[in-house]
């Protein structure tokens, strides 16, 4: 099992960084899902449990295989309450460069300094 430990960014409402064993994972508004996607993509078997929990506190927030958590999205849309979605990743034709994707890595690195 392996802890998730979130935290607001006091500057981005909404938004939490994600951190693995003292290693950033992700700043999102999701970090949880997001964080899942990041290990499965650093070569976490989908299998291996990831709990959740809020900076400071001891308490389980949320539990799920890397797997389970790395397949799902939140959609939040007008009038209805935010649900879980199949996550699909973004094409390089929906409003992001190759090069913003390819340049993530770097982007996590500078943010992570500046904190």
């Amino acid at each position: 099992m392996h802890i998730v430990t979130i935290a607001p960014i006091p500057t981005r409402p909404g938004c939490y960084t994600a951190r693995c064993n003292g290693r950033l994972l992700c700043r999102s508004r999701q970090p949880f899902l997001d964080s899942a996607r990041e290990l499965l993509a650093t070569g976490y078997p989908a299998d291996t449990i990831i709990v959740m929990r809020h900076a400071g506190s001891a308490v389980e927030s949320v539990r799920a295989t890397v797997g389970a958590a790395a397949a799902l999205t939140v959609s939040e849309e007008a009038n209805r309450p935010p649900r879980f979605k199949l996550w699909k990743p973004r094409s390089v034709g929906e409003g992001s460069s190759a090069i913003a994707f390819r340049a993530r890595a770097a982007t996590s690195l500078w943010m992570e300094a500046a904190e």
